[in-house]
């Protein structure tokens, strides 16, 4: 009995042998992620045209960048209006037009001072007409200068318009459409005014079909098999005709509920420093993309009367708890890696922590000009392309860029890297799979051998 048991044995171990390798080879992870990295032109490309100019947005989209950035902003009569700032004074020659400064609390601060007052010209203190009346210009005087005082002010609408014609343009080249990537400034100060902009960017969005209504089968997926409650919007998915419905109807119900799709025909992301604008959109919009922006400083923070700060929202807690209403963060950079003069990295293990909570990570702002912004000294760098790809070997998923063409050759070349590497380790994939037949061969003819011996040299003796 002792032969049959050692042959039942044998054929016991082959197959557990056998299965724990195929299992290994199957589920063998990919050695690498081939993922391009977003290139987001940081308000265009505004390290060489005025900021938020459709020049600054031509030159981005021209060189290659993904997403272009705006910044939203409320007038004195509720328009919204693409600006970085409150305060005009710095982009504008607002100066020239003979009105007075006024000092207020300065919001955009980097301490923990909230009695911080400044003096310029606050966008809320006029209205769209005055704003049409005046000229950008470049913010800082070390950079191109010659566009300056060509360009006005936009309305978001504007922009959304720019971007329809864009939209159709590269589809007729079978190009990939262009994202926008949308900045609320300050909705809570701009709340407290009577100027709500979430609202009425909600209805932009609704009105250049950057969000689409919810169809019936979207409805029940949603709602576990339920049926859309607002009648008064078409849920047929034919959206020939809705503009026209929109004009129509009244969408003050509707803009209270889940109610809306994402249009992946339309790229958007929604970005905010404000946890409470982000959750608005989240719950109205199925599918919106989200980035809740993180600043460097400890600047107290106070939203449904709790105080915090943004540090702690970098926390492993704050991580989990923003996961729940937003798709990534938005950090400084120096909140990623920090550099020496011999160009040791040392990185603060951010984008670990935040993909471990399936949050995706947009580092703010990289900046080429040399010496003020990129410190090539102080890094030990050689060149901006070199800081973008310390970036991208942490694991970034995209970034905010002033020059975005420098981004987008760092981002080539960080993925031309992986797919050379991908390719190498490619060539090793069929490793544990001729393992794993080696294995089974040399187990199988131990087994027929000890078969053999059983069958014939035993049954002799």
């Amino acid at each position: 009995m002792q032969t049959p048991f050692r042959i039942l044995l044998s054929i016991a171990l082959t197959v557990a042998i056998m299965s724990t390798l195929l299992k290994q080879s199957l589920t063998r992870p990919s050695p690498l992620k081939n993922e391009r990295a977003l290139v987001i032109a940081h308000r265009g490309y505004s390290g060489a045209r005025p900021e938020h100019t459709i020049a600054a947005y031509d030159l981005a989209l021209q060189i290659g960048a993904d997403y272009i950035e705006q910044d939203i902003v409320s007038t004195k009569d509720g328009e919204l209006v693409v600006l970085h700032d409150r305060e005009l004074g710095s982009t504008t020659n607002i100066a020239e037009k003979g009105y007075n400064a006024t000092k207020k609390i300065k919001l955009d601060r980097t301490s923990m001072d909230s009695t911080l007052m400044e003096e310029d010209f606050f966008v809320e203190d006029f209205t769209l007409d005055e704003l049409k009346a005046l000229r950008v210009r470049q913010r800082f005087d070390f950079r191109e200068t010659s566009y300056d005082f060509l360009f006005p002010i936009h309305t978001l609408e504007e922009v959304l318009r720019y971007a329809e014609a864009k939209h159709r343009e590269r589809a007729l080249l079978s190009k990939a459409p262009m994202g926008l990537y949308i900045e609320l400034k300050h909705p809570s100060y701009f709340d407290s005014l009577g100027l709500v902009m979430e609202e009425k960017f909600l209805k932009l969005l609704i009105q250049y079909e950057y969000v689409l209504p919810l169809t019936e089968d979207d409805s029940r997926v949603l709602h576990g098999g339920g049926r859309a409650q607002n009648r008064k919007i078409n849920l047929t998915g034919d959206t020939t005709s809705l503009k026209h419905q929109r004009a129509a109807v009244d969408l003050s119900e509707a803009l209270q509920q889940l109610q809306w799709k994402a249009n992946p025909l339309k790229p958007i992301i929604i970005q905010c420093f404000e946890g409470k604008t982000l959750k608005y959109f989240r719950d109205r919009i199925a599918g919106v993309k989200t980035i809740h922006l993180i600043k460097e400083n400890l600047q107290i923070i106070q939203e449904d009367n709790i105080e915090f700060t943004y540090a702690d929202l970098i926390t492993d807690h704050g991580l989990k708890e923003l996961s729940t209403y937003a798709d990534g963060i938005g950090p400084h950079k120096s909140s990623i890696l920090t550099f020496d003069a011999q160009g040791k990295r040392t990185s603060t293990g951010l984008v670990k922590r935040a993909h471990d909570n399936n949050l995706i990570v947009h580092p703010y702002t990289f900046r080429s000009d040399y010496p003020v912004y990129f410190k090539k000294e102080e890094w030990g760098m050689s060149s901006p392309e070199e800081e973008v790809l310390a970036f991208l070997e942490e694991g970034i998923d995209g970034l905010f860029s002033d020059h975005p063409e420098d981004a987008v050759l760092a981002v080539d070349r960080h993925l031309s890297s992986l797919s050379v590497t991908i390719e190498r380790a490619d060539t090793s994939v069929w490793a544990p799979w001729f393992v794993s037949a080696l294995t089974v061969v040399v187990l199988g003819l131990w087994v027929a051998y000890n078969t053999y011996k059983y069958l014939t040299i035993g049954r002799k003796l």
